[in-house]
Formats: structure tokens, sequence, C-alpha cells
């Protein structure tokens, strides 16, 4: 069967206990078969769960950050590219796609200078009209 995709918090908690059952000492068999745990064991459960609830709120609140930080820059990149767009001709501005890419060969000097050509050439025409 195939397993679900565990989520970074599964994984950290995953191994962290794999990493507690490593380094922690056995229960006794006394322990054991009395289905008791000893109070040094509760109070290292219990610690256990504190640190990974601390862990999960510190997780949380860096992807929140890693959100926020995401937002902004998609925003920032968008208002330039905004500006840069400002930038060209009204002429190319108002080409679409294809029409860039078929006279232009989708370079914007290129097109700029397009535009100029054919705004001369426009020009000159309207001069020699009487």
């Amino acid at each position: 069967k195939a397993r679900a995709a565990l989520s970074p918090l599964s994984l950290a908690r995953r191994s962290l206990a794999l990493e507690m059952l490593a380094t922690t000492q056995p229960l006794s068999a006394a322990s054991l078969r009395g289905g008791v745990v000893p109070a040094e064991d509760a109070a290292a459960a219990a610690c256990d769960e504190s640190f990974l609830e601390e862990l999960e709120i510190e997780y949380n609140d860096k992807v929140a950050q890693m959100r926020a930080l995401t937002q902004r820059l998609g925003l920032k990149y968008e208002s330039e590219a905004r500006m840069e767009l400002l930038k060209l001709p009204l002429a190319v501005r108002s080409m679409t796609v294809g029409e860039f890419c078929d006279e232009c060969g989708g370079d914007v000097e290129q097109a700029i200078q397009h535009v100029a050509k054919r705004s001369k050439a426009s020009s000159s025409a309207a001069e020699l009209m009487p």
C-alpha cells in the first residue's frame, strides 16, 4: 500500500521519538508486567510532550513568517513589473503577445526600435501629404 506523505511536524516527532528510544533506559520487567509507568518515565514523557508542543508552535510561527514574506515579495515583484511595463512605449504595451513575438522577435529593445521606426515613417508620410 502507498503511504500518505508525512508532514514536517510528523517527521520531526518521529525522529525525536526514535532518538528518545535510543537514548533512554529500558523500563524494568516489573514495571512492564504491572503496567505501571515509573514516575521518572511519566515526568520524562510529560517533558517530551511539552517539548513537542513548543516545537509545533515554533514550526507554525516559522511557516507563518515565510508565508508573509512570500506574500510581500510577490507584491513587490508584481509592482516592479508594472512599473517596467509603464516605461515601455504605448504602442508596445498595446501589442498582444503574438504581435510582440511576430514583429519584434520577443525582444524589448527591438520592439522599442520598431515602434520608433514606425512613428518616424508615419510622421514622414504625414509631412509628404498635402
